[in-house]
């Protein structure tokens, strides 16, 4: 009779681990599916909004740790050469989620690691940015926003790959950001320009307050 009940046993744990690694399976499977399905809308989005194509390599969502997007390229629009205009390694958006509800972005930080933007100008003098995304960055937003902390590492910057115009190894912090009209911004920054030289600042700005006129 023991020895039933404990081929019983045995027979049952082993299903029941059998059942539990398929659920699990079955699970991570769906949740990869939905990942990808996700990561498919958000780059068709933002190419659609940019008006140049966009990827996006992996995206993690946490209420508690935030998003974390990885491996973002935005392309050369047609009729420049094959190449980015930009790539991200990472972005990490530490959001306030309650605070959306109330028709804001506020953020307890956003980090950006190793950004390259790179600028070249076609035959016609147009540099390799879609007219709809410049069009769009030159309008003013609406949107009310606060950012704690802003953190930029290891960006490079380049025009025309021409070593007069680049930089690269830059870090810039931004404290302060915000929509709201008088809010101090204070900034710090350091990169390398020309080779071996170096400038680092250390500053404040008013970024929404409209320029006096005398």
């Amino acid at each position: 009779m023991t020895h039933e009940r404990n081929r019983t046993c045995t027979i049952l744990s082993a299903f029941l681990g059998t059942f539990l690694i398929l659920t699990v399976i079955i699970a991570y499977s769906q949740y990869l599916t939905l990942k990808k399905t996700l990561i498919a809308k958000l780059s068709n989005k933002a190419t659609a909004l940019i008006g140049q194509k966009v990827e996006i390599g992996d995206i993690s969502l946490s209420t508690a740790a935030g998003i974390t997007i990885r491996d973002i390229v935005i392309r050369n629009p047609e009729g420049f050469i094959q190449g980015d205009l930009l790539r991200m390694d990472r972005v990490h958006l530490d959001m306030r989620y309650g605070e959306l509800f109330k028709g804001r972005f506020s953020f307890r930080g956003i980090e950006i690691d190793s950004p390259q933007l790179t600028l070249i100008t076609g035959r016609n003098g147009k540099l390799n940015v879609a007219d709809a995304f410049i069009q769009r960055l030159s309008k003013k937003g609406s949107s009310a926003y606060q950012v704690d902390g802003l953190k930029i590492r290891n960006a490079r910057f380049a025009l025309n790959t021409d070593p007069l115009f680049t930089i690269g190894d830059m870090d810039l912090t931004m404290n302060g950001v915000s929509s709201v009209p008088g809010t101090k911004t204070t900034v710090k920054l350091s990169m390398a320009y020309l080779g071996g030289n170096r400038l680092t600042a250390d500053a404040w700005v008013f970024l929404n307050d409209r320029a006096k006129q005398f």
